[in-house]
């Protein structure tokens, strides 16, 4: 795509042709519900590990760490249920 934009080889009309051609409803609920549920999965882990920190203001970044692992770990977990439930 940016060959073809950089060397003016590409119309803008049959990029959108081609990519309207290629949406589905399918792909469009898929990549809403998948937005969704990521949002809630960072939300929700990241408000677990800040909430369990202690009284020392040291805990924090660890807290911080926790969550941004476990919070990618279920992204990832999601990403490979829903992308196999695509397919079957």
């Amino acid at each position: 795509f940016v060959a073809g934009e950089v060397l003016n080889q590409i119309s803008l009309s049959l990029l959108f042709r081609e990519v309207l051609g290629a949406l589905s409803l399918d792909t469009v609920v898929y990549a809403l519900v998948k937005a969704g549920l990521f949002g809630v999965t960072i939300a929700v882990a990241n408000c677990y590990h800040g909430l369990r920190v202690g009284q020392s203001f040291t805990e924090i970044p660890k807290a911080n760490a926790r969550g941004v692992q476990h919070s990618l770990m279920i992204c990832f977990l999601v990403n490979a249920l829903i992308s196999v439930y695509a397919i079957l």
